[in-house]
């Protein structure tokens, strides 16, 4: 997390792996999923005994990327305002 930019057109911005492991997993998700990363689950000591868990490849990664799959009760089937 950073500033990037000086003055008034100064803004935030978060970058590097974390960032875009991220993003690939929002990518990859299906409708109603919620893809973590085994590594999160981990640092947050998470139970999730008895979920699915997934092997990812993810561009820009050298090695699959575990996940756990999270899902939502009900699913959206149009955006949020």
């Amino acid at each position: 997390m950073g500033a990037v930019g000086d003055g008034a057109a100064a803004s935030l911005t978060a970058l590097g792996d974390t960032v875009n492991v991220a993003a690939r997993l929002g990518s990859a998700a299906g409708p109603g999923e919620f893809l973590v990363s085994r590594a999160a689950v981990e640092a947050a000591q998470l139970e999730v005994a008895g979920l699915e868990e997934r092997n990812l490849e993810l561009r820009g990664k050298s090695e699959r990327v575990p996940v756990v799959v999270l899902r939502s009760r009900a699913t959206v089937t149009q955006p949020v305002p």
